[in-house]
């Protein structure tokens, strides 16, 4: 049975030692999807510029030095370093500065437009909480970090704009965020396990296989260890002696030692004792 630790899903006990395996068997699994979640999230925020131009009008010059100066080639940057040998150690860590740097350029947003519909920018967080759950394959214990940290710095910035925005709205965004970050958490949790026992089948499925392997090897060998006797054997009607492949007459036993696990103690019968020396019965007697 696989044995996890229950908050950060991570290996335990007897199969510790496979932590670090999985590990690195995930990145390897999962880099080239980052890759192109690198591209979806840039195409993303290129496409969200339009609903930034018709929605916010007043500040669709600061929304798009934003995206364009500062959250965009930071991304493609990173796009850069996955080709990077380094790229393995930091990129959990990296993926979690994504959510942050896309979360917060939203609420930035949010702050600084003079429009009270501030839905649209509410569904940009909606989106960057799902590429941060699902998408980008975070693990469990990162992406929620990332999430609860974006959900403090939304929560902040809504209620930095109590005055301007009704309370009823402020307190549904912040709940639909909430409950948001929630389901994500337990998709995010269900989607890292099943990883973890897809990798731990291979593993057990690997060993079986090896096991099998050794168990076919040591068959194979104790086969060719047993000699076994079978066919029609000539033999000596009247010495007894057996010819064997080569044509030379063996005694039984040597024979039988040789083609077997056979080994003879050697004794004399009640009727070999009383023909070869029959006195020797007499004096018994």
């Amino acid at each position: 049975m696989m044995q996890l630790n229950p908050y950060d899903l991570s290996f335990t006990r007897d199969q510790s030692h496979l932590e670090l395996d999985f590990l690195s068997a995930y990145f390897k699994k999962y880099l080239t999807h980052v890759r192109v979640c690198h591209l979806a999230a840039i195409f993303f925020l290129c496409a969200w510029a339009y609903i930034d131009m018709v929605f916010y009008t007043d500040s669709a010059i600061l929304f798009l030095i934003i995206k364009f100066c500062i959250v965009i080639p930071v991304i493609l940057l990173g796009f850069l370093f996955t080709f990077s040998n380094h790229y393995r150690r930091w990129y959990q860590v990296i993926l979690v500065g994504y959510v942050l740097l896309v979360g917060a350029s939203f609420n930035a947003m949010i702050a600084i437009t003079s429009n009270t519909d501030i839905y649209p920018l509410v569904f940009g967080i909606t989106f960057t909480y799902i590429f941060n759950y699902t998408f980008i394959r975070s693990r469990f214990v990162f992406a929620v970090i990332a999430g609860w940290t974006l959900l403090g710095l939304s929560v902040l910035t809504l209620l930095a704009l109590k005055n301007n925005l009704p309370k009823d709205v402020l307190v549904s965004i912040i709940y639909f965020l909430a409950m948001l970050n929630f389901l994500g958490m337990v998709i995010c949790y269900a989607m890292e396990r099943s990883s973890r026992n897809e990798y731990y089948l291979s593993v057990r499925l690997k060993e079986e296989r090896d096991n099998q392997i050794v168990i076919n090897d040591q068959l194979k060998n104790s086969m060719e260890e047993i000699k076994i006797l079978r066919g029609i054997l000539p033999i000596c009607a009247n010495c007894k002696k057996i010819r064997n492949d080569t044509g030379y007459w063996q005694q039984v036993d040597a024979y039988l030692s040789e083609h077997s696990e056979i080994e003879f103690s050697h004794g004399i019968c009640p009727d070999c004792v009383e023909n070869l020396y029959p006195g020797f019965i007499n004096k018994r007697g």
